[in-house]
């Protein structure tokens, strides 16, 4: 995966559906945004809520986390993913566990019928996944530091692929 950190600006109204590039969404779609989106233009997922769409968010960077738009965000989003430092940013109360965020984040009001699952990335720990009111996590399979490229985008990419 490749991320090029300033393509969000470029993106040009009316977003996330334009025709161009996008179908119009329904019941079956999920559409993914981060929150880099958030940082360049207003959210227009109340708008467009009435779609009856499947919203999954990617926190994407804690200074992010601090724009009112995310919290918006996050009450019409279904899955929401992070990593631990933006989790505790979301929250803005730093000294509480992983968990304790995503509890938090888990219990922020919804804007939605049913359930919503929060995932946690914690780098070489285990992920922590909160959903149906109960905390869960998954071991990550070890890799070496060599082979490690870079961090950016690994976020995205397990959202995507997960």
């Amino acid at each position: 995966m490749v991320a090029h950190l300033a393509a969000a600006a470029t993106i040009q109204a009316p977003y996330p559906f334009n025709q161009k590039y996008f179908v119009t969404p329904n019941r079956d779609t999920i559409l993914y945004l981060t929150a880099y989106l958030l940082d360049i233009k207003p959210t227009p997922i109340p708008q467009l809520r009435a779609l009856d769409f499947t919203l999954a968010f990617n926190l994407a960077a804690p200074v992010l986390c601090v724009n009112p738009e995310v919290r918006k965000t996050i009450e019409y989003t279904q899955f929401l993913f992070g990593n631990d430092s933006e989790a505790v940013a979301a929250v803005g109360q730093p000294g509480k566990t992983v968990e304790e965020c995503a509890r938090i984040l888990y219990d922020l009001p919804r804007q939605f019928e049913g359930d919503r699952t929060v995932i946690i990335t914690c780098g070489h720990e285990d992920t922590l996944v909160v959903s149906h009111n109960s905390a869960k996590y998954f071991p990550v399979i070890a890799i070496s530091k060599e082979e490690i490229a870079g961090a950016t985008g690994a976020g995205d990419a397990f959202g995507k692929l997960h």
